[in-house]
């Protein structure tokens, strides 16, 4: 495994969105992509390209890459470049080996940027990879809304980690910055004089204004945020860079701020949204287990008035008069609609919700007074629905 990997952002995890179960498995066959371009594109090569061809070697140790690294150049104005992994099938490469990374990049990015950001993109790009971001999920026909959501923000995570990786490539947190910013414009010298903290006064300009709410269903995170959060990681950056040991509880801390970063720059729409879904499967899981034997009782509608209030506690009471099927039918009906759209909410909260319905299942135990079997059932049909472990 890469070196690398350690650095990974923390909020990269298909887990904490209750994705894990939906990872693909096998890597996408490239043959005909590379065919392709070794037909319409142009290999760089130290004879065709001598300013570009020594930047492959450096960035194979910058990266720490065992695999060799071939690039292509296609003609776009546009400032784009893509990544796959390919394997040569007997070709053998100029490193003698047998599989690598082949990197595509516009002419116009070569055009505007200079070597170090060309690095820094080329970096990035190979950071998808070396995460293995092709195993994450993609939208389906019958992908709930709380699933898509989830999808958008790990993809929005795996830029963050593959940022990470265009910094190291670089060696510099600045020509990162840099060539995103270019590459954001469109533009390069001499339009562009690419001031990092002055262009960052955006991200406070957006947050002033409350921020904007359609980033949410964005693959890739607000520039200005990406661009803060690459200044937050540099600190680590250049203590990796003069071979210091990093602890797992400041990289966490780094990767919380630039979680709750992105909250703000949106207005914590998504918490509220994972608030509202949690709440509501804490409210009909609650009802699910008072009922699972069948059975309201007075001390259990007690129990809800406690946790729920009277308003909730008399609205669920008449739903369940009113319902003209089996009560605890009933009950897993709005359950289930309710699970489907908290699944994807963050693991942390699914996990305390869980832990919260255990207390309340403890506290009949310690009364004495009820055989909590079924309610201790439906608790880890519950914790199996939500993709938590049980407790």
């Amino acid at each position: 495994m890469n070196q690398l990997h350690y650095i990974r952002y923390g909020f990269e995890d298909p887990a904490h969105y209750g994705l894990n179960n939906e990872l693909k498995e096998t890597l996408p066959d490239t043959r005909n992509t590379r065919s392709r371009l070794l037909s319409n594109a142009v290999h760089i090569t130290p004879s065709l390209f001598p300013s570009l061809a020594d930047i492959w070697p450096l960035l194979r140790k910058r990266l720490d890459l065992a695999e060799d690294v071939e690039c292509f150049v296609v003609p776009e104005p546009q400032m784009q470049a893509y990544c796959f992994f390919h394997e040569s099938h007997g070709e053998k490469l100029s490193s003698d080996k047998e599989a690598g990374y082949t990197v595509v990049i516009s002419s116009g990015l070569i055009e505007r940027l200079n070597t170090q950001e060309i690095m820094a993109v080329v970096g990035h790009e190979i950071g998808h990879f070396l995460f293995e971001h092709w195993r994450h999920p993609s939208d389906l026909e019958d992908s709930t809304k709380g699933q898509i959501l989830a999808m958008r923000q790990l993809e929005r995570a795996a830029e963050i980690s593959a940022d990470r990786v265009s910094m190291i490539a670089a060696d510099s947190m600045n020509d990162a910055c840099t060539a995103m910013i270019k590459v954001a414009s469109g533009l390069g010298a001499p339009y562009l004089n690419p001031d990092i903290r002055g262009f960052l006064r955006q991200f406070r300009k957006l947050t002033d204004n409350r921020g904007h709410y359609a980033s949410i269903w964005s693959s890739h995170p607000m520039i200005p945020l990406r661009v803060r959060a690459m200044l937050r990681f540099d600190p680590i950056r250049k203590s990796l860079s003069q071979g210091d040991r990093i602890s797992n509880e400041l990289l966490g801390k780094v990767d919380e701020k630039i979680n709750q970063d992105f909250h703000k720059a949106t207005d914590f729409a998504l918490e509220k949204i994972a608030n509202k879904n949690i709440e509501d499967v804490r409210l009909w899981s609650m009802v699910s287990i008072f009922v699972a034997d069948g059975i309201l009782s007075k001390n259990e509608q007690c129990m809800m008035r406690n946790s729920l209030g009277d308003e909730t506690t008399n609205k669920v009471i008449n739903f369940l008069k009113s319902s003209s099927s089996d009560m605890r039918q009933a009950v897993a009906s709005r359950l289930q609609e309710s699970c489907d759209q908290a699944k994807n909410a963050p693991l942390s909260e699914r996990e305390k919700l869980i832990k919260e319905l255990d207390r309340i299942i403890s506290t009949f135990t310690n009364d004495g007074e009820y055989n909590t079997d079924a309610e201790s059932n439906e608790l880890v049909k519950l914790s199996y629905t939500l993709g938590v472990k049980s407790l």
